[in-house]
């Protein structure tokens, strides 16, 4: 795994094409430490999840009481499991997170 500063990881969310990378970092992260509800979806995949995973009522719920764009590029859940979107990675991405993730999984 590649190590990261703090400088690094910020200067990936600036290039759309690094802003992938970061997402799966921050993915990582959160799997790693079982903060499976903080993943960070594209749009593309966010459709999937809520055509394969949610009844149409549940979805439109989540929606009315989240903070959701459909024009957004990232969605995540918020804290009370419904729908939030930003245009800016950087809205999601918890450096901290990463980099903690980065010294335990270096260390095991």
């Amino acid at each position: 795994m590649n190590k990261y500063t703090l400088e690094e990881l910020k200067e990936l969310s600036n290039d759309y094409q690094t802003q992938e990378a970061l997402r799966q970092l921050h993915n990582e992260a959160m799997n790693f430490f079982n903060y499976n509800d903080d993943e960070i979806f594209t749009m593309y995949d966010f459709e999937e999840v809520v055509i394969n995973e949610m009844k149409t009522t549940e979805a439109i719920n989540k929606v009315f009481y989240g903070d959701f764009n459909p024009n957004h590029d990232w969605a995540m859940f918020n804290g009370y499991g419904n729908f939030k979107s930003t245009m800016f990675i950087d809205d999601f991405i918890d450096y901290d997170l990463i980099l903690e993730y980065q010294e335990e999984a270096n260390n095991e």
